[in-house]
């Protein structure tokens, strides 16, 4: 399999405007009136996935079921347009590496993206990348359901006012977002990276999706190995 041709993915004038527009989508995703819960009951997340949980309000997960990840390191890439993704993806992508390091710190975000490894939902709740962890679903949705009641409570200016208040100290710029994608950019014509690429996508493509996919941290080691 032929490496994508990264450089045609060079941002014009209009490709950054269209980011500019969805980088404002996510920050309004972000700022929207609603609260918007997520809840992992199976699987989990990763790739866009994670990425696209960074722009949502609180994060509730099983503790059996639940993977959360940020691969794009294991093909030797950073979290700037998902990997193998490209221009539709790239806002959100970008602010998980932004946004992350406000969320769980410096340290424990050079941890997770540095190393493409899984992370579970009981270290993340630990960490402060998702708000709670639950044994099962039963009580998993029963703190759910306790949750919104209690908030329908409340008026609804006041919560709009509230999360307003709490998005100012998290939003990023897009300045920052655009000098991420640059990097992504740069970093697609590093030689390492494209091998790495190219033996990725030639070993996963073998596999059933979901097991690519699973699998994925695993077999990193292996997109390195020697001719």
């Amino acid at each position: 399999m032929e490496l994508p041709n990264y450089q045609s993915l060079k941002m014009t004038s209009t490709e950054k405007g269209a980011l500019k527009e969805l980088t404002d989508l996510v920050e309004k995703l972000r700022a929207d009136k609603e609260i918007k819960v997520v809840v992992f009951n199976r699987r989990g997340a990763w790739g866009v996935g994670a990425e696209f949980i960074s722009a949502l309000d609180m994060w509730f997960a099983t503790r059996t079921d639940t993977l959360i990840r940020q691969v794009d390191i294991t093909n030797g890439l950073i979290p700037s347009a998902g990997g193998t993704l490209f221009l539709e993806l790239l806002s959100i992508n970008q602010q998980l590496c932004l946004f992350l390091t406000k969320l769980i710190g410096r340290a424990r975000a050079m941890e997770y993206i540095l190393t493409g490894k899984d992370i579970t939902a009981f270290e993340a709740e630990r960490i402060g990348w998702i708000d709670k962890s639950f044994e099962t679903k039963a009580k998993l949705y029963s703190h759910i359901d306790r949750l919104t009641s209690r908030m329908r409570l409340f008026p609804f200016t006041a919560l709009q006012a509230a999360k307003k208040s709490i998005c100012l100290a998290s939003n990023t710029s897009f300045d920052d977002v655009y000098a991420e994608a640059t990097a992504f950019y740069k970093q697609t014509e590093d030689p390492d990276t494209k091998k790495a690429v190219v033996s990725s996508f030639n070993m996963l493509a073998t596999m059933p999706p979901l097991d690519a996919e699973l699998t994925l941290p695993d077999l990193a080691p292996r997109f390195y190995e020697q001719d």
